[in-house]
């Protein structure tokens, strides 16, 4: 599958940092849950630029959990094996329903400049969500470390809401992930296909779902800087550069990356 055919996918990120966001944990029932996600969304549709904060220090957040991750030799391993116990049953269960295996991979950080990058951590990220889910809400012991690094993984965590606007941003980027993937390509002229990749894309921006709420939104902010690097009188080879890798990183925080 595509998620799984970055294994080249960088691991570098820089080193800034954000406050994390103040999260009431406290257990919901399924239906007040529900109630105050449905509110949230509304609330945050309806202000795109506070959408594009929210997406923004979330995403910090996903790199700082899994920078602390690899900064922790003990968590780390603990992690792999659980993502290897996890793999033997993936395996086991596609077996006896004769399909073939989607296993998970180790969560990696992505370069801010490339959106392909950013895709795959976000995906890698969600696959790994029950194994994150068990590491920063109730943090076993079992893994074995210091009081404080407990409460850091506590303070790292991710409500319900959060995951569905990662859930809504790895949809959205999706196909940003496989533009870029076509217009690299070295078997084939990419410039020629150049026109019919922007194309595609603008019209996958310009549609909405009534049902998909924080995906449109999320659409409409990207629409916005795809409008403004792609609708000027510059050349193919410079809109192709543009949309494999954005260069200007106070644009990419406007822009929600």
């Amino acid at each position: 599958s595509d998620i799984l055919s970055d294994e080249n996918a960088s691991d570098i990120s820089d080193n800034d940092e954000v406050e994390d966001d103040d999260e009431d944990l406290s257990p919901l029932n399924g239906s007040k849950q529900r109630q105050n996600d449905e509110q949230t969304t509304i609330g945050i549709t309806a202000n795109p630029s506070d959408l594009s904060l929210i997406v923004y220090n979330l995403l910090q957040r996903v790199r700082r959990l899994v920078r602390f991750i690899r900064k922790s030799s003990v968590l780390y391993r603990y992690i792999r094996n659980q993502i290897r116990l996890k793999n033997i049953e993936i395996v086991r269960s596609a077996h006896e329903q004769n399909l073939k295996p989607v296993k998970l991979n180790n969560a990696v950080l992505d370069f801010r400049i490339r959106w392909n990058t950013t895709y795959t951590m976000i995906s890698r990220f969600i696959a790994l969500s029950s194994i994150i889910t068990d590491i920063t809400v109730l943090p076993s012991i079992e893994i074995g470390l210091k009081k404080k690094q407990y409460e850091k993984l506590q303070q790292l965590s991710f409500s319900r809401f959060d995951w569905s606007i990662l859930a809504a941003l790895k949809n959205v980027l999706f196909p940003f992930y496989r533009a870029t993937t076509l217009l690299s390509g070295s078997k084939y002229p990419t410039l020629s296909i150049a026109y019919s990749v922007s194309t595609g894309l603008k019209n996958f921006l310009t549609k909405s779902k009534d049902d998909q709420p924080l995906e449109n939104s999320l659409k409409q902010l990207l629409l916005a800087k795809f409008s403004y690097y792609f609708e000027q009188e510059i050349s193919w080879d410079q809109k192709r550069a543009t949309l494999v890798c954005i260069t200007d990183l106070h644009l990419l925080k406007l822009s929600i990356f």
